[in-house]
């Protein structure tokens, strides 16, 4: 065997070994550096039903190197990079890079693509036509269904005061807002909108976003989500009291809704989000993976110095204007704004029922 047929044979069989059942020996014995085979092992509780292929090799004899493109499919099982389980065939995909001694890897370098497990996409028409039966709606433009979706599901902070930790993973996202039938806040509701805009055949993109505090001074860093959809529309379905049609992302005129103004403007290479004339939020244009709010996530349900940790409310947009639940009151708002207060009197649980249809 030549030289070059021994490259390519070893490259091959480094990739083979990687498909489950897992040899965690074999692996080793071609090659015992660094921690990959601890990584490995990883990916493959991941996904246990994982398998590899090499799709190209290219093989420089001279430096005893051979690049191997490959890619692989698998079940996700377990949590991985945050996200899942999500119980989905995955697509990952990546650039594997060998050095070989004595038919021994001796050193490696690699990169691989795992955006397939990160998009999470919903899993089945099934899934998306139970997410439109939850907002009351078959249509399936992305005005009608951001409008459906502030109608239909509440902007609240229950889980926080239950003590019901909020996990930034699809399937929980979905048992809680479709199958439970309750609310959340902007990393969830926005969470699972982009998944049903993708499954819709949308371009979506995770936006991250400070609030503006009454100072003027920005939140925390991924404060707040929001949604690129199509390269063209701004879509938040988890603010509360904000937007409720798109906003599109090309114009610095004012956007009216049928109920106030909206405008987008940038100041100092920032974009902010203004709502008749007071700024609401900052956000940037970069493409963002739903773990990368996890920080935001924890420190807004245990964090003191969190608004949420400080109250319970509900608020949820309705055809008259907007109802809302806060500790002890119900407040109604009306179309111009004008408002009426309620004092909550033992009655917590009805009024969760009767207008936000939580039991």
């Amino acid at each position: 065997m030549s030289n070059r047929d021994a490259l390519a044979a070893t490259a091959a069989r480094w990739i083979s070994l990687w498909c489950a059942p897992f040899d965690d020996a074999a692996l080793r014995a071609l090659h015992a550096g660094d921690d990959f085979a601890q990584r490995h092992a990883e990916l493959v509780r991941a996904f246990p039903d994982l398998q590899v292929r090499a799709e190209d090799i290219v093989i420089d004899d001279a430096a005893a190197k051979a690049a191997v493109r490959w890619s692989a499919t698998g079940t996700n099982r377990e949590r991985f990079l945050g996200i899942g389980p999500t119980h989905r065939r995955t697509a990952l995909s990546g650039i594997e890079i060998i050095e070989v001694r004595d038919g021994r890897i001796v050193r490696r370098w690699g990169d691989r693509d795992t955006s397939g497990h990160r998009a999470a996409p919903m899993a089945s028409e099934e899934l998306v036509a139970r997410y439109l039966d939850r907002l009351g709606v078959t249509t399936r433009g992305l005005a009608d269904l951001h409008l459906a979706h502030l109608l239909a599901v509440p902007f609240e902070n229950l889980s926080i005061h239950t003590n019901e930790r909020i996990h930034l993973d699809v399937d929980w996202l979905f048992d809680k807002i479709v199958t439970r039938r309750r609310g959340g806040f902007c990393y969830e509701l926005n969470g699972l909108f982009a998944e049903l805009l993708r499954a819709l055949g949308h371009r979506v993109d995770l936006l991250a976003a400070r609030v503006v505090r009454s100072d003027g001074t920005l939140g925390i860093p991924f404060d707040h989500m929001c949604l690129r959809v199509d390269h063209a529309w701004l879509a938040d379905v988890g603010f509360g009291d904000s937007f409720i049609t798109p906003l599109r992302l090309d114009t610095r005129e004012a956007q009216p809704d049928g109920r106030r103004s909206f405008r987008i403007v940038e100041d100092g290479g920032a974009r902010f989000v203004e709502d008749t004339g007071r700024r609401v939020y900052a956000f940037d244009l970069t493409p963002r993976a739903l773990a990368d709010f996890a920080p935001g996530c924890e420190h807004h349900q245990t964090s003191p110095d969190s608004h949420f940790t400080r109250g319970r409310v509900v608020s949820r947009l309705t055809p008259s204007g907007r109802v809302t639940l806060r500790d002890d009151r119900l407040i109604t708002t009306d179309l111009a704004g004008a408002k009426t207060e309620i004092a909550v009197e033992g009655n917590w649980r009805q009024l969760l029922a009767e207008h936000f249809g939580i039991a």
